[in-house]
């Protein structure tokens, strides 16, 4: 009996804790369900204030709502979010001076909105979970005695960074505008490009704490309907307590979360996201950063740069070729000296052998620990210099990169022609139009040289074999990760590694039609 007593004593004190877990990641505001307000404007108010009991930025304003028999009201909003104008000339001031507003008569909420109030925005409700939501996101709140329910009115007015030049994703002809952190900012930098009223915008609010608000924005009738859905599904299922910025919604609603290419776009550009919206894809917004998701990508989509369509398409074509030659040499050019000088010598000209062989006399390291040390050192470099201030920045990586390749060549660790493959690769890898897809390559870089010092060119033949494999099986919301090159269609290839003229470049990829609920 003592042991099923104990037990039971157990199983009770893990319920509690598990309890007290649930208190603790709901946020208060959302304690706030299923409660409604009463009559009583006291009790709604002793009620708001003892939520937010720690919160000194709300402010509450009571004031008399009509002229004449006036009845007790009270207004709230969080200081700094509001706009003061708006707060003083079109709520405060034409509800004390209304005469529509009496005790012995008292109107509906909806009269209120329609002939006292001057905001274009206003909504009621009940549910003191939607008014402290609202309050947090910049409405202003009004309480009237003898209500059973609240004037929710939009009055947010926060400060917002002005629209400036792109700082990862410049170009020479292209606009120079960039996203900034206000969802509603960047919605109309993409509605000024598409004049068209399909174009669809879905409104999410995803995060238990932070309430986060996200926007679908998409071309109604191109963009494909299944797509549409696996994207929204996808959005609604995020159950997270903070989603701050738009990686985080990428890292929860792509597909292959272990891979290491990227399968959501992200970019700062909106001519890049109205590209995209225009040829059948959708784009994702999230509140508070100035970066915006494209879905879904393919693997040429990260080749292409905001410059290839102001640019005639023979310089384009070009261009493009010589970004997919320096992809491959900042992917495989030092796995490729490792296997050639370690294993297939005899694959060289003579002369450049018994150059490497003279340039090596004497160093204590053998191949593969002197391209591992300048690659870490390079990585060290760049990471210094994105980190540190611009001026600063630009003065470690260039003294930096100069000092140290001087210093390791005559202290005798690692040879010239290292330092020269190294350079070369860090050249290469920013040719990358795009940042976040080039941070793939510093993986590809250190796994092939790794294979290759094991198993020469076989090793680097069997990585890139497992590199292709794992890019033809990965999907990006129905979409093939390399459907641009397979299946073989002549249309697709008009936009990938070559570019085509303007007026060739007509219609949306193939597998958005397939797709397209629109004949």
């Amino acid at each position: 009996m003592r042991f099923i007593d104990r037990m039971k004593k157990l199983l009770n004190l893990k319920k509690d804790k598990e309890k007290k877990k649930i208190k603790k990641k709901t946020p208060e505001h959302a304690m706030l369900k299923k409660v409604y307000l009463k009559n009583n404007l006291d009790e709604n108010l002793q009620y708001i204030k003892d939520k937010f009991k720690n919160s000194q930025d709300i402010i509450y304003r009571s004031f008399s709502a009509g002229k004449e028999n006036s009845i007790p009201a009270v207004m709230i909003y969080v200081d700094g979010m509001v706009s003061k104008e708006i707060v003083n000339n079109n709520i405060l001031h034409p509800l004390m001076h209304t005469k529509d507003i009496q005790t012995s008569e008292p109107i509906a909420l909806n009269k209120i909105i329609e002939n006292i109030l001057t905001v274009s925005e206003v909504e009621t409700s009940n549910d003191f979970q939607q008014l402290a939501n609202k309050l947090l996101l910049g409405s202003t709140v009004v309480l009237i005695e003898g209500y059973n329910e609240a004037l929710l009115i939009e009055s947010e007015d926060a400060e917002v960074r002005a629209v400036e030049e792109p700082n990862n994703e410049q170009t020479l002809r292209g606009p120079r505008d960039s996203f900034v952190e206000g969802i509603q900012s960047n919605i109309v930098l993409i509605r000024k490009r598409i004049c068209n009223p399909r174009l669809a915008v879905e409104f999410f609010t995803l995060g238990r704490q932070t309430q986060t608000n996200i926007a679908l924005v998409y071309l109604e009738g191109t963009a494909s309907s299944s797509i549409l859905n696996k994207i929204r599904d996808k959005i609604k299922k995020i159950n997270e307590d903070t989603i701050t910025n738009s990686a985080n919604v990428e890292q929860l609603i792509e597909e292959h979360k272990w891979s290491i290419f990227p399968q959501i776009m992200a970019t700062e550009r909106p001519d890049r996201i109205a590209g995209g919206i225009l040829e059948g894809r959708i784009a994702i917004m999230v509140d508070g950063t100035p970066i915006g998701l494209i879905a879904p990508t393919t693997f040429a989509m990260y080749f292409n740069s905001a410059d290839d369509y102001v640019e005639r398409s023979v310089i384009t074509s070009m261009v493009r070729v010589m970004r997919y030659i320096s992809y491959l040499i900042a992917t495989t050019l030092p796995a490729l000296y490792t296997a050639l000088t370690a294993f297939h010598p005899g694959m060289l000209p003579t002369r450049f052998v018994l150059y490497i062989t003279g340039t090596r006399v004497g160093l204590p390291f053998p191949f593969l620990v002197e391209i591992l040390f300048m690659e870490f050192t390079l990585e060290m470099l760049l990471e210094a210099a994105v980190r540190l201030p611009k001026p600063v920045g630009q003065t470690v990586g260039i003294v930096g990169g100069l000092v140290i390749g001087q210093a390791v060549v005559q202290a005798g660790i690692v040879s010239p022609i290292v330092v020269i493959i190294v350079a070369l690769t860090a050249i290469t890898s920013f040719a990358s139009p795009n940042y976040t897809f080039s941070l793939s390559n510093r993986v590809i870089r250190i796994g092939l040289i790794i294979i290759a010092a094991t198993w020469g060119l076989y090793g680097i033949v069997i990585g890139w074999l497992i590199i292709l494999i794992h890019m033809a099986s990965m999907e990006s919301f129905g979409v093939r990760y390399l459907e641009d090159f397979s299946p073989y269609r002549l249309e697709e290839l008009r936009d990938t590694i070559f570019k085509a003229p303007k007026w060739l470049l007509k219609g949306n990829p193939q597998y958005f039609k397939d797709k397209n609920t629109k004949e």
